[in-house]
């Protein structure tokens, strides 16, 4: 993948195959040391056909998100989200007021209040998150308060504990797993996660 540098920060497209999706991730507080474009490229592997865009700068992220759509020629549709600490609530803000796309959404060591208050939840988002094994028994119970609370909304939600902290081989691996499962319903058409009532 090659990298280039853009005012919102990094942009990695596929070589000779034009992009079908687009996978963002938004750095912040939380993020690990390092180079984003590492993990990132590790990510790419099970994502022949994706472009990548890592933002350093979340002011109008909105804006940002829609012009690199644009550029790719893709629809909102095909849009992933990865937030790591703090900006995977910024994530999931974006996801809620997409109302008629399911945009996916990855969170590493998501916060307490990952899930924003907001009037109107979008069914279709799907979220997966992963816990970096700071304090396994706190971030167990978050992550399964958190899963308890997206799915109360509707929304199809999963989470995983790694033993591990940090940004470990492990952990990039599942974030890949993870990717591919969202890649494939942000290619393929959406239905809502039927809740709790509906169960």
């Amino acid at each position: 993948m090659k990298w280039s540098r853009t005012e919102s920060g990094w942009a990695g497209e596929p070589g000779e195959t034009p992009a079908e999706l687009l996978v963002a991730v938004l750095g912040g507080a939380g993020s690990p040391p390092g180079d984003l474009r590492d993990v990132a490229a590790d990510w790419a592997r099970s994502l022949p056909t994706g472009a990548f865009m890592i933002f350093e700068i979340l002011t109008d992220i909105e804006a940002r998100l829609a012009a690199a759509l644009a550029r790719l020629g893709l629809p909102a549709r095909r849009l992933i989200l990865v937030g790591i600490g703090d900006s995977g609530t910024v994530c999931l803000k974006i996801a809620f007021q997409a109302a008629t796309i399911g945009v996916g959404v990855l969170v590493y060591n998501p916060l307490p209040d990952l899930v924003p208050a907001a009037a109107r939840v979008n069914p279709m988002a799907r979220v997966r998150l992963i816990g970096l094994g700071s304090d396994a028994s706190f971030h167990d119970e978050l992550l399964a308060a958190l899963v308890r609370r997206l799915r109360s909304l509707g929304i199809d939600a999963r989470a995983t504990e790694m033993a591990e902290p940090g940004m470990t081989r492990p952990a990039i691996r599942l974030g890949a797993a993870y990717l591919a499962e969202l890649s494939a319903s942000a290619l393929d058409p959406l239905r809502a996660f039927p809740g709790p009532e509906a169960a």
